[in-house]
C-alpha cells in the first residue's frame, strides 16, 4: 500500500505479486484489502469471495475495516454483507 500511495507503481505491482504467490490461500482478505486500496473493485470482490469461501476470519471486521471504504458505495459490497449474514 504504502508503494502504491507513493506513486510507485512498479513495486507496488511487485509486492502485491508477491503476497499472491506466497498468501493467496491462506490471507485472501489480506489481498481484498490490497486491490479496494488500489481502487481495483472487481478484483477486491473477487478476493473477498474467495475469502468467503476459505472462511479467512478477516472477515469477521468487514463493516469495520477502513481499507475496504472504497468498496461502501457498491451494490456488490451490500450483496456481500448479506450473503454473510450481516445487517447492512
Amino acid at each position: 500500500m504504502a508503494e502504491h500511495t507513493l506513486g510507485h507503481a512498479k513495486e507496488s505491482q511487485q509486492a502485491l505479486d508477491r503476497l499472491i504467490a506466497k498468501h493467496a490461500q491462506d490471507k485472501p482478505a489480506d489481498i481484498a484489502h490490497l486491490y479496494a486500496w488500489l481502487g481495483e473493485k472487481d478484483q477486491a470482490f473477487d478476493w473477498l469471495g474467495r475469502a468467503y469461501g476459505q472462511h479467512d476470519t478477516s472477515l469477521a471486521e468487514i463493516k469495520a475495516d477502513p481499507l475496504l471504504n472504497s468498496l461502501l458505495g457498491d451494490p456488490r459490497y451490500t450483496a456481500f454483507l448479506r450473503k454473510m449474514n450481516l445487517p447492512e
